[in-house]
């Protein structure tokens, strides 16, 4: 079963004249696309003025149940190095053991080394492609930022 769409939202920010915002989350429907003009339209109608939108979709799969043995709160965190030449992180909620060196020992806090991911391993395969779409900007990272590398990953 893939991820169903059961909840999609319009969130809309509104700012009055004394600078106070008001926020308002109307329900749309399934197939409505949300365009600058459904914001313009908004923006007219009101005193106050529309600074901006959002859509929220909530997207469930019951289908999908946790592993036996998780762990709740196990992170497992990935370290870019940044244009700027600072560190920053993108973390893992119960990262999958065999992401790791070893099950145990030193070596089960270390994530495997990007060149060690197997394509045919699941959990390996997703997580080479979560770090190429970090690293290619799909996925944006401390503050909204591409990383320049991917330096290692760790057990917290």
């Amino acid at each position: 079963m893939a991820y169903g769409v059961v909840d999609r939202q319009l969130v809309v920010i509104y700012r009055d004249i004394r600078n106070n915002t008001r926020k308002r989350t109307i329900e749309i429907s399934g197939g409505n696309l949300i365009t600058d003009d459904d914001a313009v339209n908004m923006n007219e109608v009101s005193k106050s003025t529309v600074r901006s939108y959002w859509e929220d979709i909530k997207q469930v799969d019951m289908a999908n149940t946790p592993d036996a043995d998780s762990e709740v709160k196990d992170t497992g965190r990935l370290y870019f190095l940044m244009a700027n030449d600072t560190q920053s992180y993108f973390d893992i909620v119960d990262p999958k053991d065999d992401l790791f060196v070893s099950e145990n020992g030193k070596l089960a806090l270390e994530i495997k080394a990007y060149d060690d991911l197997s394509l045919l391993n699941g959990a390996e395969n997703s997580l080479k492609f979560l770090i190429d779409d970090i690293l290619a900007g799909r996925i944006l990272i401390s503050d909204g930022e591409t990383p320049h590398s991917y330096l290692h990953g760790i057990r917290l």
